[in-house]
């Protein structure tokens, strides 16, 4: 099996793609480094972990690395995307908006009044969601 370089922007995208499966340390992309067909070679955790390092010696200078690699690349896939892209058509007048922060929401209905629960609770839902999340799953939680 190829062992993968060193690459910065490789290990820093790894740590991306496993954060979005649901990782949540370094170690984690050796999620990614079992798909090799997938993902390609993957860097080692000690290299990855160096990385992390260098980056935080500097870590003004390696977050904003990070941002115009990000950027780049989002204007690069936007691009390829054409009309279906996210922000297709969008101007100063009509911008696209992101809300990036997960938000606690609580919702009541009309049919709370009429039935409450037997256990003494409210009868509401309260939801935390992360709108980075485009689909149901481990970001959104509802109690």
């Amino acid at each position: 099996m190829a062992q993968a370089v060193g690459d910065p922007g490789k290990i820093v995208l790894d740590l991306a793609v496993a954060l979005a499966l649901g990782g949540d340390c370094l170690a984690d992309v050796n999620l990614l480094r079992a798909e090799p067909a997938v993902f390609g070679p993957v860097a080692s955790d000690p290299t990855v972990s160096r990385l992390v390092d260098t980056l935080a010696k500097d870590a003004d200078r390696g977050l904003a690395a990070i941002e115009t690699a990000r950027a780049a690349a989002r204007r690069q896939v936007w691009t390829l995307a054409g009309v279906h892209a996210p922000d297709h058509d969008s101007d100063a007048v009509s911008p696209l908006i992101i809300d990036l922060d997960a938000t606690l929401v609580t919702s009541h209905s009309e049919k709370d009044m009429l039935h409450p629960p037997s256990n003494g609770a409210s009868g509401s839902t309260r939801c935390a969601r992360s709108s980075t999340t485009a689909r149901p799953g481990p970001g959104n939680r509802c109690t």
